[in-house]
């Protein structure tokens, strides 16, 4: 392995990588990067889509306009990180952690945040019908945490329609 390969944290790269280096778009289609550190560089458009990145921390990254279709970011840390025009359609963000990301103008269409974290993270005319919130963040164009014990629009919701009616 390289000493470039080893900074980056990046898998030795397979033929079908090197190949897609050469074209205009880089596919990464289906690779796993599960546990890997990937920090200060930029895959702009490329093709990540069904991807891992499971306990991945994914720092000062430039992702804009990459496609992500169902990638799998469960438990991980992305921190400094440009998403703009990106297309995350089905991923999964379980229990990850998400601070100054830029998700403006993104396809998050039912994306999963169950139980992740957002500081800072910007969605200015994001796509997000059918996405999964976490609890306290309400699908508002910026978005930041809210403390624990106030509740959130949605269970607000639930509230209101678990009132009694007065009807028997």
């Amino acid at each position: 392995m390289s000493d470039e390969q080893q900074n980056t944290g990046l898998p030795e790269p397979d033929p079908k990588t090197v190949e897609a280096l050469a074209g205009d778009v880089l596919d990464l289609s289906g690779e796993d990067f599960s546990g890997h550190v990937l920090k200060d560089t930029g895959f702009p458009k490329a093709n990540f889509r069904f991807c891992t990145f499971r306990q991945t921390v994914l720092e000062n990254l430039d992702l804009s306009n990459a496609l992500l279709h169902g990638a799998d970011f469960t438990g991980a840390t992305l921190k400094n990180v440009q998403l703009e025009g990106a297309s995350l359609k089905g991923a999964v963000f379980v229990n990850a952690r998400l601070s100054n990301v830029n998700l403006n103008r993104t396809d998050l269409r039912s994306v999963t945040f169950e139980g992740a974290t957002f500081q800072n993270v910007s969605r200015e005319e994001a796509q997000t019908r059918g996405t999964l919130f976490p609890r306290g963040v309400t699908d508002s164009p910026v978005s930041s945490p809210v403390a624990e014990d106030q509740p959130s629009e949605a269970d607000l919701l639930l509230l209101k329609e678990e009132e009694p009616s007065g009807d028997l």
